[in-house]
Parts: C-alpha cells; structure tokens; sequence
C-alpha cells in the first residue's frame, strides 16, 4: 500500500500550493505524528512513517529525509520537537531524538541526539553552540506566524 502514497506524493508535489497540506495529511494517514504549523518539505522513511513525530511549527527542509530503519539495529523512531528548523537536504538517522528550538544545518547526518537550544551542522552533525534567548524568541514567533526565517524577502519555507 504504500507504493501508491508514493505515487500520490510524486503527483501532489507538482502542485506546490497544495502539496504541503496534501503531504502532512498523507503522512498523518500512515501514523505519522505531525504537530500544528509543520512545513514538511522533505520526506518521511517510507517504510515506517508511524514511528516519526514531528512537533508543532517544525520545519523540514527541502530534499531532507527521516530515516527510520536500520538493517543492523531495525526499525527506530525520531522524535523532533517543537519549532525546530532543519536545512536543505538534512538526514536524520533511526533512533535520534532533536530537542525543542533547534536548529540543523544544510546538509547534516545527525546520527546522534540534538539537545534542546542547540545549533548542529556537519556529517556526521556536531553542536556547535547553544542559542541564547533572544534568538529563540524571534525565530519562533517567526515560525509560529509562518514566516520564513533568514535575511531577503525570498526565504524557502513560506506558504504561498
């Protein structure tokens, strides 16, 4: 069954206006649980989306992936938590847990657990410091009314 959500998912993402709802609502259906406000633009593991949660105002980037089965250690959840942002192209391996208000950058393999505050990025991902107070206020109201986040006018994320 899920070959076919795999082909809905290839026809919604056409229609990018639709797509994200489409996709969150999709991914609900197969177990996965998606908080309020989440802008998944990246993918859920197939084979077992029912063991990804995802907290509210969230943000998966574009080209990620959560990767849920492991041939060696079987199948893992992944645990994301609120209004944590996730670069282009980030992959989260089985078993990782992400704190609250963290961010990951560009291009990250987390194969281990991200605390909450933190910014990690790299392969495989390192923290590479805590976010003060002031950083997280703003980038969560940010989140929260569906902003993008980063400098310009043009930032990915935003709900057209």
């Amino acid at each position: 069954m899920t070959w076919v959500y795999d082909i809905i998912f290839t026809m919604v993402g056409t229609y990018r206006r639709y797509s994200l709802k489409m996709k969150i609502y999709l991914y609900r259906r197969l177990g996965a649980k998606i908080g309020t406000g989440v802008r998944l633009w990246g993918r859920l593991d197939g084979m077992n989306p029912h063991l990804v949660t995802i907290g509210d105002y969230s943000v998966v980037g574009t080209g990620s992936m959560l990767v849920t089965h492991c041939p060696v250690r079987g199948p893992q959840p992944i645990i994301v938590g609120s209004f944590v942002w996730m670069g282009f192209g980030v992959i989260i391996l089985p078993g990782v847990t992400i704190g609250d208000y963290s961010i990951i950058g560009a291009g990250a393999v987390v194969t281990k657990d991200v605390p909450p505050y933190s910014i990690a990025a790299g392969n495989p991902a390192r923290i590479l410091r805590q976010r003060d107070p002031e950083e997280v206020s703003r980038t969560s109201q940010l989140l929260k009314n569906g902003k993008p986040i980063g400098s310009g006018s043009g930032g990915w994320g935003r709900d057209e």
